[in-house]
C-alpha cells in the first residue's frame, strides 16, 4: 500500500506536499509576465525553502503586488528572436546557473486577414519553435544544464481546434497532421535538445487557461467580464452568442495556478520524467451551469440558446475531422463576442466605464486577439477539449478546482488588477459550487434577511381558494409592518358607472387642477380589492402629483375575462367624462396598475387606441405587468422569453404554478389579445410607458419583450429592472421598497412629461 499526503490551499484541492530535503532549487521561467509564467512564479515563491533563486527572463518585468519585488527573484530582460550567442552572453553576464526550466514564451503573430486567430500557422510554426531552439542553444553555449526542462504547449496539442476529435484526449494520441502546428516542431526541438545533453524532460499541455494578469491576451475570463460590465452598464441582459449544442457542450479548462501545481509535480517526481501530461482543472464545466452565475454576479437577467432559432453556421474546413469520420465542425452563432467589442456603442461604454472606475484598460484593443480566444472558447460544440486526467492521476497527482470558483477568483483577481470594474455581488457570492440550482443564489440579500424574519419563503400556491386564503393572511400579516394612512391625501370611495372606485387627491391642491392616473390594482384578476393597494395610491397623488382613482373591478373564479377589462375601461371613460368635475385635466389621463392591474392599464389603453380614442389616454405606468401567455410568446422573441422557465419554481410570490391558478380561474385565453397586449396590433400607436420587473419572477420577460416590441415600434420607453427581488417584493417591510416607490414616483414623472 502506498501512502500519500496531499494539501489544500484556498480553493485548490489535493495538492502535493514535498519532502522537506527538496531544497535550495534554482528555476528558469521564461515568458513570465505572461497568464502561465506569472502563475508559475506564484506557485514557486510559496516555498521559498525550496526555490530559493528564481530567474524570471521576459520582456518587461512580471507584474508584482505593490511593486515590491520578492529577494529571490531576479528578473533579466532578453528577447530570445534575437540570436542564441547574444541571449547566452546575457546569461554568462548575470551568472544564471538552473536546476530546472520552465518554458512558457510564446508570440501571436497577427492572423491571415479576416480569420481566427491561430490562422497564420507556418508563421505560428516559425516564432515559437524559434523563441525554444534560441533559448536551448543559448543554454549551452554558457554549459547550463538543468535537472529537467518542462515545456508548455495546450490542448491544440489533439487538432480539436480542426473539429470533432477522439474524446477524452490522451496524451498517446497520434498527433494530428491536417496543418501545420507549432506545438510539434517545439516537442522535437525540446526532445532532440534533451537527447543530445543528457536531459530530462516534461510537456504539459492545458486548455482553456484561466488566470488574471496584466496582459489580457489569451485568456477567456477578461472578455468575459467586459462583455458582462458593459451589458450592465447598458442595462442589458448577459445574451450568449452561441447556440444550444455550445451551451451544453462540456468543456475542460485549465486554471493557471493549477497548471502550475502539477508543472511543479511534474519536474519533481522521478516517475514523471520524459512524459507528457495534461493539464485541467479536472472536473466538468459547460457554459449552461456558468453562465447563469456569471449573470448573478454582475447582477443581469440572461437570455439562453433557442433550439428553434436562427443561426448563422460556420463550417470548418476539414472533412473529415480530426478523429477521421463523421461530418466537419461546425459553429453556429448569431454574434461574436468579436463583433459585438467593435460595436461603436460598446467602444463608447467601456470608455465611459473606465473612466467612472479609474480602470487600467481605458478603451478595448486589440479586439481580435483578445476577444477571439473567448470567442473560440464558447462557441465549440463537440468534444474538442476534453482532456483525460488518467495519466497523472496513475502517478499520484490529485489537484482539483471547481472552474466555476476559479473563474470568480480570477475576476476578483482582475478588480484588483484595477482592469475591470467591481462587482459588488461577485465578492459577496462566496465559493459558487453548486448554487446554480440553489434556493439562495442570485437573490437581493435584502429579501434573504426578511425569508429569515418570517422563517420561510412566502408564495400563493395550490387551488384558488387556498391562494385566496394565503393572500388574506398575508395582506393581514403586511398590514401590522403599515404606516397610518397619510393624511395630507383626501380620499373618498365613488361609483363609476356601476364600478367601485376610490379617488385620492392631495389635501395641499384642492384648487388645482392635477393629471388624473387611473389605477388597477394587482391579484392575478382573482385577488385584491380598493384596500389592497391604498398605501401605494396615496404615495402615487402626493408624489407625482396627481389625482389617482383606484378601480375595483369584478374578479375570478366568479366572472371570466374579459369582464375584467371591461371593468376597467367602463371606469376610465367615467373619469374621461367627469374628469374637470373630478378636478382633474381632462387632456392628461393615465392608466397605471401592478401585475395584472398593469396588465389592465395596457389593455385600457389599447382598447381606447382600438376605438379611435387614442388623445384620452396620455401615457402608461406599469409595475411587473402581465402582458404574455407562455403558449402565445411571438417567434421572434421566444429565444429572449426565458424567466417563466428560469422562475418556474422555487421563487417567492408567486410561481409558474401560481400563474396557471389565476389564468385558469380567471378565464384567460392565452391567444386572446383583450387578455395579453404583446398580441395587439396597436402597439405602433401606444403613448409613452413605464415598465418595472424583477428578476425573480416568472413575468419578468413579460415586461421586457413589451418593452422591446413598443421601442420597435418606435413607442417612447422607460424601465427599471430589480435585479434579485421577486413579483410585487415592495409590498414586504425592509427589503429596499423605497428605491422601487422612488423610481416608480420617477417613471410616472417621466411618462408625464413626455406626453405633453
Amino acid at each position: 500500500m502506498t501512502t500519500q499526503v496531499v494539501q489544500s490551499r484556498g480553493i485548490f484541492h489535493g495538492l502535493p506536499v514535498f519532502p522537506e530535503n527538496v531544497k535550495g532549487l534554482t528555476a528558469i521561467i521564461t515568458g513570465a509576465n505572461g497568464i502561465s509564467g506569472q502563475h508559475m512564479l506564484r506557485v514557486l515563491l510559496q516555498s521559498p525553502k525550496r526555490w530559493t533563486k528564481i530567474i524570471c527572463i521576459s520582456r518587461r518585468l512580471p507584474y508584482m503586488k505593490d511593486g515590491a519585488v520578492p529577494g529571490v527573484v531576479e528578473h533579466i530582460a532578453l528577447d530570445f528572436l534575437d540570436t542564441p550567442q547574444a541571449i547566452a552572453n546575457v546569461l554568462r553576464e548575470r551568472g544564471v546557473r538552473a536546476d530546472y526550466v520552465f518554458f512558457f514564451s510564446y508570440v501571436q503573430v497577427d492572423p491571415q486577414p479576416g480569420a481566427p486567430i491561430w490562422s497564420n500557422a507556418q508563421e505560428l510554426c516559425r516564432v515559437n519553435t524559434l523563441l525554444l531552439s534560441n533559448l536551448l542553444e543559448s543554454l549551452a553555449l554558457v554549459s547550463i544544464k538543468p535537472r529537467r526542462i518542462l515545456l508548455q504547449t495546450g490542448a491544440k496539442h489533439y487538432g480539436g481546434q480542426f473539429g470533432s476529435n477522439l474524446a477524452p484526449q490522451e496524451e498517446s494520441d497520434p498527433r494530428v497532421l491536417l496543418e501545420p502546428n507549432f506545438y510539434y516542431d517545439q516537442e522535437d526541438c525540446l526532445w532532440a535538445y534533451c537527447k543530445k545533453h543528457d536531459i530530462e524532460w516534461n510537456v504539459v499541455r492545458p486548455a482553456f487557461i484561466l488566470g488574471a494578469v496584466p496582459d489580457a491576451a489569451m485568456n477567456v475570463c477578461f472578455p468575459l467580464a467586459v462583455y458582462a460590465s458593459v451589458r450592465r452598464h447598458l442595462g442589458q441582459p448577459l445574451d450568449f452568442p452561441y447556440d444550444l449544442t455550445a451551451w451544453d457542450t462540456s468543456v475542460t479548462q485549465s486554471s493557471a495556478l493549477l497548471n502550475s501545481y502539477l508543472e511543479e509535480w511534474a519536474v519533481l517526481t522521478d516517475g514523471a520524467a520524459n512524459e507528457a501530461f495534461n493539464a485541467s482543472d479536472d472536473g466538468i464545466f459547460t457554459w449552461s451551469k456558468f453562465w447563469p452565475l456569471l449573470a448573478s454576479w454582475y447582477g443581469l437577467d440572461y437570455i439562453r440558446p433557442d433550439g428553434k432559432g436562427k443561426y448563422e453556421d460556420l463550417i470548418l474546413p476539414h472533412n473529415p475531422p480530426p478523429r477521421g469520420y463523421g461530418p466537419p465542425g461546425k459553429i453556429s452563432y448569431r454574434f461574436s463576442l468579436t463583433e459585438w467589442a467593435k460595436q461603436p456603442e460598446v467602444a463608447q461604454a467601456w470608455k465611459d466605464i473606465a473612466q467612472q472606475n479609474e480602470l487600467s484598460v481605458k478603451e478595448l484593443y486589440d479586439v481580435d486577439r483578445i476577444f477571439g480566444f473567448t470567442d473560440f472558447a464558447m462557441s465549440v460544440s463537440w468534444p474538442g477539449a476534453s482532456l483525460s486526467m488518467a495519466k497523472a492521476r496513475k502517478l499520484g497527482w490529485h489537484g482539483y478546482v471547481d472552474s466555476n470558483e476559479s473563474v470568480r477568483e480570477v475576476l476578483l483577481d482582475f478588480e484588483k488588477l484595477g482592469m475591470i470594474p467591481h462587482a459588488p455581488a461577485l465578492a459577496q457570492s462566496g465559493a459558487p459550487a453548486n448554487t446554480a440550482s440553489s434556493l439562495m443564489e442570485g437573490y437581493a440579500p435584502a429579501w434573504l434577511e426578511l425569508e429569515k424574519t418570517l422563517g420561510t419563503r412566502p408564495l400563493l400556491t395550490g387551488t384558488v381558494e387556498e391562494v385566496q386564503g394565503q393572500f388574506a393572511a398575508l395582506s393581514a400579516l403586511l398590514s401590522t409592518s403599515q404606516p397610518p394612512p397619510d393624511d395630507s391625501i383626501e380620499s373618498k370611495d365613488e361609483t363609476a358607472d356601476g364600478i367601485p372606485v376610490r379617488m385620492y387627491k392631495p389635501k395641499d391642491a384642492a384648487s388645482t387642477k392635477l393629471p388624473i392616473v387611473v389605477y388597477y390594482h394587482g391579484g392575478g384578476f382573482v385577488l385584491g380589492n380598493l384596500d389592497t393597494e391604498d398605501a401605494w395610491c396615496r404615495y402615487l397623488a402626493k408624489t407625482t402629483p396627481s389625482i389617482v382613482v383606484s378601480v375595483d373591478y369584478r374578479l375570478g373564479p366568479k366572472f371570466k375575462m374579459p369582464v375584467m377589462l371591461e371593468d376597467s375601461l367602463t371606469a376610465f371613460k367615467w373619469v374621461y367624462a367627469n374628469a374637470e368635475t373630478l378636478g382633474g385635466i381632462k387632456s392628461r389621463i393615465f392608466t397605471a396598475g401592478t401585475s395584472a392591474g398593469g396588465s389592465l392599464a395596457l389593455l385600457v389603453t389599447d382598447a381606447l387606441i382600438q376605438e379611435g380614442k387614442n388623445s384620452h389616454v396620455k401615457g402608461v405606468i406599469t409595475a411587473v405587468p402581465i402582458t404574455a401567455h407562455p403558449s402565445s410568446i411571438p417567434e421572434e422573441y421566444k429565444s429572449q422569453y426565458t424567466s417563466y422557465e428560469e422562475n418556474a419554481s422555487g421563487v417567492p410570490v408567486v410561481d409558474a404554478s401560481t400563474l396557471k391558478t389565476f389564468f385558469e380561474a380567471a378565464g384567460c385565453k392565452y391567444d386572446d389579445p383583450r387578455t395579453f397586449v404583446t398580441l395587439s396590433q396597436n402597439l405602433s400607436q401606444f403613448p409613452p410607458t413605464y415598465i418595472s420587473t424583477c428578476g425573480k419572477d416568472p413575468v419578468r420577460d413579460d415586461g421586457r419583450m413589451l418593452e422591446a416590441m413598443l421601442k420597435k415600434k418606435g413607442v417612447k420607453t422607460k424601465s427599471d429592472n430589480y435585479i434579485g427581488q421577486p413579483h410585487c417584493f415592495w409590498l414586504f417591510p425592509n427589503v429596499n421598497g423605497e428605491e422601487f416607490l422612488a423610481n416608480v414616483v420617477k417613471g410616472a414623472q417621466w411618462v408625464m412629461s413626455n406626453s405633453e
